[in-house]
């Protein structure tokens, strides 16, 4: 929906797909249900920061170099990509880095 903000619980690798650190409420960031719903009651009445979770989506600048990428990864026709990897040119930022998640 327009102008909320994803409460996450999922996969410990979200914030290489999300456009900033902010874009969602990551349950893992807390200790208890208790601290997060009382971060969400603490956004409930603070338009200021509430607003803060939603400025991605007016400043790109916010945009994290990932999240840039897996878009972009999107915007390439499969041969450009091919091509460009023959030509040394492209590199897969979706590549596994070894990390363990």
């Amino acid at each position: 929906m327009e102008g909320s903000v994803p409460v996450y619980f999922g996969a410990k690798n979200i914030l290489d797909f999300a456009p900033n650190e902010k874009a969602v409420i990551n349950v893992a960031d807390f200790n208890t249900v208790k601290e997060l719903a009382d971060y969400l009651i603490y956004l409930n009445s603070n338009d200021t920061a509430y607003e803060e979770h939603l400025a991605w989506k007016y400043d790109r600048s916010t945009w994290s170099d990932r999240y840039l990428q897996t878009i972009n990864l999107g915007r390439q026709d499969g041969h450009c990509r091919l091509a460009m990897y023959l030509a040394g040119l492209y590199t897969n930022p979706l590549k596994r880095t070894g990390r363990r998640y």
